[in-house]
């Protein structure tokens, strides 16, 4: 296990979030604060936070990146969590460990991060070929 990365954090955080298809963020009232730059950075010890904030703004001056940035709870749903730029989005909650409502939140959050639709939103099977089709003879 890596406890230190190779390079300062700062380095490695924007390097990681450049690299990554997407980035969750775990939206909670304190993580809003440090992510907008609300909080002090000298009288807390989310300056990480913070910075990470700064690579997120500065990457959706792309806009392919958009929807990169995916908000996620944890408890209960609150958007005034979630930084003010996405706030008009999709966000992916509450994903809890014993599942009040089912797994159908985190199976949206699964399912988007590895790129396939739910098995229940998937189109029904297309069946067998016909055998006359699979046996026609070739025109040249």
């Amino acid at each position: 296990v890596e406890h230190s990365p190779p390079n300062f954090w700062t380095r490695w955080t924007e390097d990681e979030m450049h690299m990554a298809n997407y980035v969750l963020m775990i939206c909670t009232p304190n993580y809003l604060q440090c992510v907008t730059g609300q909080k002090d950075e000298e009288t807390t010890s989310e300056y990480k936070v913070r910075f990470e904030g700064k690579v997120i703004y500065a990457q959706l001056a792309n806009p392919a990146l958009h929807n990169k940035f995916l908000p996620v709870f944890f408890d209960r749903v609150d958007r005034s969590d979630v930084p003010p730029v996405f706030q008009g989005g999709h966000f992916y909650g509450p994903i809890e460990k014993i599942p009040r409502y089912g797994q159908e939140t985190f199976d949206q959050l699964f399912c988007k991060i590895v790129g396939s639709a739910p098995q229940d939103k998937l189109p029904p099977p297309v069946g067998n070929v016909p055998p006359c089709l699979v046996q026609m003879p070739r025109r040249i």
